[in-house]
């Protein structure tokens, strides 16, 4: 007899519009699996979290990345490796540059000034995006 054992590793979450904070705290516990730790970042339009194990690689790693009033949420990482991928993929989709990204990853960025949530997944769909 053959055992598999799959693991998932990090997730995010969010709510955009009018919300409850506590709703992340409920989002981050369906995803419990994912993760033994979360952060979260909650604004009057908007809320993110981010579920991750605290011992995984990278873990000193930026995931929250914020610039002209966004703010970017990230989980994976980008191919070559760069120390900061929410700021790079913050940047990208901020200019719509999505040329030659690679790497294993997703993103959200909410610009709640501009009403405006971008998702973004890597290429290949390696890490997955369900909204």
């Amino acid at each position: 007899m053959h055992a598999c054992l799959w693991l998932q590793v990090s997730g995010i979450c969010g709510f955009f519009g009018a919300g409850d904070p506590a709703w992340l705290d409920a989002m981050l516990g369906a995803i419990a699996y994912r993760g033994d730790t979360h952060c979260t970042v909650a604004e009057p339009r908007f809320g993110l979290g981010y579920r991750f194990w605290r011992s995984r690689p990278g873990k000193a790693q930026a995931i929250f990345a914020a610039a002209d009033g966004a703010r970017t949420v990230t989980a994976g990482t980008l191919a070559p490796v760069v120390a900061d991928p929410a700021a790079v993929l913050d940047e990208r989709l901020r200019r719509g540059d999505f040329a030659e990204l690679d790497g294993a990853f997703c993103a959200a960025r909410v610009d709640a000034a501009r009403e405006e949530l971008t998702l973004l997944r890597d290429p290949f769909g390696v890490r997955s995006l369900y909204y």
